[in-house]
């Protein structure tokens, strides 16, 4: 594809962004492999001739990529093996469906209201098992707050 092509596939407003984070993303693997472009190859340019080869047959440059970048990203599972599209290449859109209906069962307890305050009133807000009370650690706005467990 085209650098335009690639800069518009991945959001980027120009090709001159694109040409940036691909040259850092090539210095990076480059650097991570050790691998380097020869002089002759890259004639000075940036390290994206570590990802991908530039050809210009017509007009625009080509960034064709490398197999070994691309065996790398089918060897990390990058990819499921299908190929990537830009928006201009989608042939068929994705019917999706909305709205479908279920049904969902689920058990509710509620606690008695009564027996929680009177709980409460016996035994206080200090927890009987880690014997916490959650106002002497988290101040006032804790002050009555306490989950109750009822035994019976």
């Amino acid at each position: 594809m085209t650098a335009s092509q690639m800069a518009k596939a991945m959001g980027y407003h120009n090709h001159n962004a694109a040409n940036l984070h691909y040259g850092k993303l090539g210095r990076l693997v480059g650097n991570a492999f050790g691998w380097d472009p020869t002089a002759e190859e890259s004639q000075g340019a940036d390290a994206v001739y570590i990802l991908a080869e530039l050809k210009k047959p017509g007009r625009y440059w080509l960034w064709i990529m490398r197999p070994e970048v691309a065996q790398a990203i089918e060897k990390l599972r990058w990819t499921n093996g299908n190929q990537i599209t830009i928006p201009e290449e989608i042939t068929e859109p994705t019917r999706l469906y909305e709205g479908a209906v279920r049904s969902i069962s689920v058990n509710a307890y509620e606690r008695n209201a009564i027996a929680r305050e009177k709980c409460i009133l016996h035994y206080g807000c200090t927890c009987s098992v880690c014997d916490i009370n959650l106002a002497d650690v988290y101040g006032e706005i804790a002050q009555g707050h306490i989950h109750v467990h009822h035994l019976r």
